[in-house]
């Protein structure tokens, strides 16, 4: 019942990968192929690929959104002539741009739910936040939250209140806006943060490292969470930036969900926190940054919400949308086998 290992032994192998012999106190004899290392083992995984910035490093990828490569059919990723190829290239574009238009989704409340759960979904991992979708905002008279009403939204990342805020935002159009109005307007955060760090290291500095408080508060519940504006990625190797930014893994923006009031820290300096947040959504606000969409029924945009802030503009008359959310862990699951970059399983050979 106590198996030990008894002798480890180096082997020859014909392929150049090292080999070693493990013996057993049960005399079973195991020879193992050394697992690659760390480093070269993920070298390839799409995480480390780089992507590419927009509105001040690259013009904002209007045509491909509009018309090109930034475009993918719904039944395409998940359909009955859903190709595995497709949807990794999805991924890519996903992970480079950080937005996609999904076209021909059924005018279904779920579609949205059904795409996420081929896209990216996994039975230990929900792809979509069911808590939280779908979502049906239709433009409500009276309505007590922003969101539902018809007036117009400034940019932010959604659900800043949540200690987790959802990583990919869906945006379905079941009806556009009947009257006219409820164009989208989308800004690359990283891309701003680059600017700003660029500009002012000092305020970068400082909404990478005071975390912030935001809170949604209704009859019967209240959400809130601290972030920090600007979440520099722990993993990334920083020792040789060379004055570059540090490689960032969220953006936490949205000015009316920020407590600034129920947080007060008088131990802070208050003013040159809201002076370079003032900095950042000086950024974010400039139209020369922004990519416009208009959905039509039957399409549906994909947002990397810790990525890229969006906004909503007025409309008037009816309109309807439809928001889920998933994870980019789920994506980079489902890309691993479509891409075929999934690692096997090491060989042990008796």
């Amino acid at each position: 019942g106590n198996l030990t290992v008894t002798n480890i032994k180096s082997m020859p192998s014909k392929d150049g990968a090292p080999r070693f012999k493990l013996s057993f106190s049960d005399d079973h004899v195991g020879n193992f192929r050394v697992p690659t290392p760390h480093k070269k083992q993920w070298a390839s995984d799409l995480r480390f690929w780089p992507r590419q910035l927009w509105g001040d490093t690259a013009p904002a990828p209007s045509d491909e959104v509009a018309k090109g490569s930034l475009r993918f059919r719904f039944d395409a990723i998940c359909g009955p002539e859903q190709s595995p190829m497709i949807r990794a290239q999805w991924i890519e574009a996903m992970h480079r741009f950080g937005i996609t238009i999904i076209e021909g989704v059924p005018e279904q409340v779920d579609a949205g739910r059904t795409f996420a759960k081929a896209a990216g979904g996994m039975p230990s991992l929900p792809s979509v936040h069911s808590e939280h979708g779908p979502i049906s905002l239709r433009g409500e008279t009276n309505a007590t939250n922003i969101a539902y009403s018809t007036q117009p939204l400034q940019m932010h990342t959604d659900n800043c209140y949540m200690s987790r805020p959802p990583s990919i935002t869906m945006v379905h159009c079941l009806l556009p806006a009947t009257e006219g109005g409820g164009g989208n307007a989308f800004v690359d955060g990283f891309d701003a943060a680059r600017t700003l760090h660029r500009q002012d290291p000092e305020a970068f500095d400082l909404l990478s490292k005071t975390r912030l408080r935001f809170s949604d508060i209704k009859p019967d519940w209240q959400l809130t969470a601290k972030h920090a504006t600007l979440k520099v990625d722990e993993d990334a190797d920083v020792a040789d930036l060379k004055g570059e930014m540090p490689p960032l893994k969220q953006v936490v923006f949205d000015s009316p969900t920020r407590d600034s009031f129920g947080d007060w820290d008088h131990d802070r300096d208050v003013i040159a926190v809201e002076h370079a947040l003032l900095k950042y959504e000086r950024l974010l606000d400039n139209p020369d940054r922004w990519l416009h969409t208009m959905l039509k029924a039957g399409e549906m945009v994909v947002v990397d919400n810790h990525r890229l802030l969006h906004l909503r503009k007025s409309f008037h008359g009816k309109r309807h949308v439809v928001v889920h959310y998933m994870e980019w862990d789920a994506l980079y699951g489902r890309w691993r086998v479509d891409s075929g970059n999934h690692l096997a399983t090491p060989a042990v050979h008796a």
